[in-house]
Formats: structure tokens, sequence, C-alpha cells
């Protein structure tokens, strides 16, 4: 990131606590037009704050990123640190920031570039998601779960460990001090990191030897916070096996576009999985109010299971199964949630709502896969990354990949006449599509979420056919 964008996201933070404030006080009726402000002052305030609130400061990401290197100076993996992306997210909670690392560098980052093509992720883990792994599903052979040294060990913690290890997750002690109760880790960790900087030579010298006494032979050690190359020879001498610190590199900036859901869509879901008689098409239909959380959720499930492809939203999530998406959506809900949707998200639901219909008014078989393609079809326009290539991580069937790629197929054909307002007429019966392209109202913010709007639109016009 630029040295200067820190700056201008400041900057843009004051004017909009500024726009609020002319917007608090003409809902409390305190006018300031008797100043010297002109009468158009608060129509502009509202256009520009509307406009800012939905700009890049609410659509990023940002995660640290530093290497891990060997014996040979070759970069072995990657550690990925959280990074605040404003002040307000600078205090947050360890469990909220590990949340959000794991879904950002799972759903808003290219994970191939990210991992340097294959190279294994160290990410710091809070005991409450070291007790649930299984459930959040990243793949064993992708991320190396670190224990922090702040967490209480206790025999829960020692037995959901060795449960996990022989589902072949592994793990680092993190900033390794020994003590009684977390001596009993060592047998089952991979990696045991110490910080050179928080250690005597003596110290690193005994807790090496006492490593080496307690755990097997395939436990490496790594040399956390290297600044010199002394430090870096005589770590070398003491047996470690990595190094992680200054002297190679400081962490990098990894940063980009974000997919931000929105809040209520999030809690919604949330809310259903946690009633045991929500249906797996109740669930598919709250989902479905929010691109972004559906293009958030099959970024993730495509990075992180081996899932059948799909060509409808229900059954893919029936594929997941309930556990794994309410340990998936507590993720999400730790990251940046909109208060409203972005007019992207509307175009994308009014696209799937009216490749649905025109499907529905022609009888043509599954309308449900229309609607499921429509949505999808704007995931270039969330993360301004070619179509094709995110839709190749996706766990979605050819069949639709096809479609909204190529124009493929009816459900291409579809997608195609509703893009562009034509007629459509597959099998005979000619249908305007422009009959389904009701004005969605950006300005009706009230609106709890953007599919009640275009339902609205559509129900009223057929009504009148």
């Amino acid at each position: 990131m630029p040295p200067f964008y820190n700056t201008i996201l400041d900057s843009l933070g004051i004017v909009l606590v500024g726009l609020n404030v002319l917007r608090a006080n003409r809902k409390f009726g305190l006018s300031l037009r008797g100043l010297f402000f002109g009468g158009s002052i608060m129509h502009v305030a509202d256009l520009c704050l509307d406009e800012l609130q939905h700009s890049l400061p609410t659509d990023r990401f940002q995660i640290g990123r530093q290497a891990i290197i060997d014996r040979n100076m070759e970069t072995y993996g990657f550690e990925l640190l959280f990074r605040p992306i404003d002040r307000l997210s600078r205090d947050i909670s360890g469990e909220a920031a590990t949340s959000q690392v794991i879904a950002s560098s799972m759903t808003d980052a290219d994970l191939p570039t990210l991992r340097n093509l294959n190279k294994p992720l160290f990410i710091n883990m809070t005991k409450e998601h070291l007790m649930n792994l299984h459930l959040i599903g990243l793949p064993p052979e992708m991320v190396i779960y670190e224990i922090l040294e702040d967490i209480i060990v206790d025999d829960r913690l020692v037995d959901r460990i060795k449960m996990q290890r022989g589902m072949g997750y592994r793990f680092a002690l993190d900033d390794f001090s020994m003590n009684k109760h977390n001596r009993r880790l060592i047998p089952l960790v991979s990696y045991v990191k110490l910080d050179v900087l928080a250690l005597s030579p003596l110290e690193l010298e005994q807790h090496v030897r006492t490593i080496k006494q307690y755990g097997p032979s395939y436990v490496k050690l790594v040399a956390e916070k290297v600044e010199t190359y002394e430090q870096f020879l005589k770590c070398q001498e003491m047996g470690f096996d990595y190094f992680q610190g200054f002297l190679f590199s400081k962490p990098d900036l990894i940063t980009g576009f974000a997919l931000s859901p929105v809040q209520n869509s999030v809690y919604r879901v949330q809310h259903c999985l946690n009633n045991p008689e929500c249906s797996y098409q109740e669930i598919a239909a709250l989902l479905s109010e929010d691109p972004a959380l559906v293009y958030k959720l099959l970024r993730f499930i495509g990075n992180t299971h081996k899932v059948m492809p799909a060509d409808q939203l229900t059954s893919l999530l029936e594929g997941i199964g309930k556990n794994k998406l309410r340990v998936m959506m507590s993720l999400f809900a730790h990251g940046q949630l909109r208060t409203g949707p972005a007019e992207i998200a509307r175009q994308a639901l009014l696209k799937a709502h009216q490749s649905r219909q025109v499907a529905i008014d022609h009888k043509l078989a599954k309308p449900e896969q229309y609607f499921f393609a429509g949505l999808i079809s704007h995931l270039d326009d969330f993360t301004q990354r070619p179509i094709r290539s995110l839709l190749s991580q996706l766990p979605i069937s050819r069949q639709i990949k096809e479609a909204v790629t190529n124009g493929t197929g009816i459900i291409g054909e579809v997608l195609d006449a509703v893009s562009s307002s034509t007629h459509f007429d597959p099998i005979g019966m000619s249908l305007p599509v422009n009959d389904y392209t009701e004005t969605v109202t950006l300005s009706q913010v009230q609106c709890e979420t953007a599919v009640d709007l275009i339902i609205e639109g559509l129900g009223e016009r057929l009504d009148k056919r």
C-alpha cells in the first residue's frame, strides 16, 4: 500500500464525521443554513456521505505476512499477522483478530499468491478457535496453527489437539517459554517457536535441550525475532531448523478489495442456523439476500473444502452441513460488515431475480439454477478480478460457470437477455425481459435488504400482467 494511503483514509474519515454531524443536525432540527452555508448543503452532504460510506475504506482488507526461512535461506512458509484496516479495529479481541485473518486469507486474498503457490501458512489461534479447527475445515497441508503463549493449557485442550493431530492438523508453540503446564504439549506439536530476544543465550540453550529431550524427532525449532547475522549463526549452531525476523524480511502488507457482507444478513443466517428446525432452503434464501455473503461463502468453501460442484446454493449447503456453516458465519461476523447493501449487490440481486422469473415464466427446469447464475455473474465487480479466474476456484458446476463466462446454454441465453434487456425466446414464446427491469430506487435506504426492493418491484410489474 502506498505510504500516503492511510492519510487519505484518515482524511475520508474526517469528512465522514463532518457529514454525519451535518446529517445529525438536520435530523434533530438544528439548521446550519442560517450561517454561511447554502440551502443545498444538506443534500450535498447526504450524497457525499452515501457515496463515501460505500467506497474503499469499508471494502478493503489487509493482512501482514512475514517469511519463515530455512537453513539455506530459502522461504519455507509465511506467518500471517492481523493488521487493522482503520483506527476503530485496532483494539479488537484476539478472537476477532484471528477470525479476520482466517476469513480474509481464505476469501479476499488471492490464496496462491499469498502462499507463494504452495508454502504453508502459520496462523495465531485463540483457544476457542483451536477447539473448533475440525469445523473451520482449513486443509491440513495448508496451515500450521500456532498455540499462543498466553493460552491456558488444560486437559480439554490437550485432548482436542490430540484428536485433531490424528486428523492431520499441524501445530506450533508460539513464543514458547517452558512451564509445567505447556510442557506436555511438546510431543503433540510439529514446531516450537522461541523468541531469541526474550530469552537469554543460556535460557535459549536450555529450552533447546529440553525440547529435544521431551519432543519427538520430527519437532522443528523456529527462531523468532532474529535481527542480526550473529544471532542467525548462533541459532544455527544450537540446531534451529527455521528462522524468522527483520534480518530476513519485515512483514509485507497484503491488501486488496474485500467482500463485505451486510451485518443484518450475517446475523439472520446465524439465527437461522441456531434453530434446529431451520431448513437448508431457508438458509439458502437468507444467504441469497446478500450477494457479498454468498460470494464470501463460496470462496471460503472453494479454498478449504473438497465438495461436489453445485448448480444450486441449497445443495452446496447440504454438502457442508450446519455445524461447519455455523463456524463460517462466526468467522465472517468478526470481519468487516456493512450496515446496508452496496449498489453492486443490488444489481446482482436484481439480475438473479430477473433470471429466475424468466425461467419460471418459460417453465424452464430448475429456476433456482438461473437465480444462482445471475447472483454470481457480478462477482468480478465485487473483487475487481477476472470472472473466469474467480469462478475456477469456486465449487460451482461447469454448466453454471460456462453460462456466466461464455453465455452458453439456455442459462447463458437468459443471463445475456436479462443483461441487455432484450427478448428471450428459447421455445417459441416471445417474452420481453424488460418487463422485469423495474427500477430499484437506491435512495430507499430504510428497506431492510435489497431483496425486498426487488421483490416489491417485480410484484408490482407482475400484478399488472
